[in-house]
């Protein structure tokens, strides 16, 4: 669709933050899909999903598409697609409260008809999604998929494609969004309280399996003795003794079972026991 094409084209131009978005942007047109629009990541690309039926349906002007791209985009620089709230619909919700306002998307366009926003559910503006998905109540929770519908189930776009990304992926675009977040800082097309507020996500949403992986890497250097023995020759001079490798304290590891972390957290601690025990065996 040349509305796309030109969209993105206006984006390049006028929306220095998400300029490299849009090359790595992939567009793939599905009549059938169930939204406007909706995104997924592989390490190379960004997979974006349009609907070019819906789009055609409700008039999308340049402006509507636009602003459609840039929700879709603010997800990545925000980290939506990585690190997901446990209740995944509320967290959908969550998401889109944090970017259907400025300086993420103008809402003065066709969006507003479909988006959820921090004034239909009265609640405060410019907070972030932590904040969004700790004060919505049962009665938001229980919404259907990420944003308000029309009568027809249109929503603005879908968040399935979330669940589709992991850890390589996860550190490629960490990469790609710190370097924009750089440019930005330096061309100034972000306040310092928007940087540093983004900058704590980063630094907060880090994989518990790396977290775990380093702090146990780094107790088992320190806690590698070396002695002389005379049971191991010296590899370089024989005649001399060689060296042995003792370990100081050992290493257990106690999981909690009772049901209060998610399967695929209990996935990432089995992960690292696996790799600690094949480590140090």
């Amino acid at each position: 669709m040349d509305l796309i094409k030109n969209s993105m084209t206006y984006i390049t131009f006028t929306v220095p933050l998400f300029t490299e978005y849009v090359l790595y942007t992939k567009i793939m047109l599905d009549d059938n899909f169930d939204t406007f629009a909706g995104i997924s990541l592989t390490t190379n690309e960004i997979l974006l999903k349009i609907n070019p039926k819906l789009i055609q349906k409700y008039n999308f002007t340049q402006k509507d598409m636009v602003e459609l791209l840039k929700h879709e985009y603010s997800h990545i620089l925000l980290l939506h697609n990585f690190c997901r709230l446990p209740d995944h619909r509320k967290d959908n919700i969550a998401c889109d409260l944090e970017i259907n306002q400025q300086p993420w998307v103008d809402m003065n366009c066709k969006l507003d008809e479909f988006g959820v926003t921090y004034k239909k559910y009265k609640m405060e503006e410019k907070r972030c999604r932590e904040w969004y998905y700790n004060n919505l109540n049962s009665q938001e929770n229980n919404q259907n998929g990420s944003s308000i519908m029309k009568p027809d189930g249109t929503t603005i776009d879908n968040h399935d494609g979330f669940s589709n990304s992991n850890d390589a992926v996860e550190q490629v675009w960490k990469q790609i969004n710190k370097k924009i977040l750089e440019q930005a800082l330096q061309r100034g097309l972000l306040s310092r309280d928007i940087l540093e507020e983004i900058q704590a996500k980063y630094e907060k949403h880090q994989s518990l399996q790396r977290i775990l992986r380093r702090l146990i890497g780094k107790f088992y250097h320190d806690s590698i003795i070396e002695s002389d023995t005379r049971l191991r020759p010296n590899r370089r001079f024989p005649l001399l003794p060689g060296s042995i490798e003792r370990f100081g304290p050992k290493i257990v590891f106690a999981i909690d079972t009772s049901g209060s972390m998610s399967i695929k957290t209990l996935e990432e601690i089995y992960s690292v026991i696996r790799w600690a025990s094949k480590k140090m065996s």
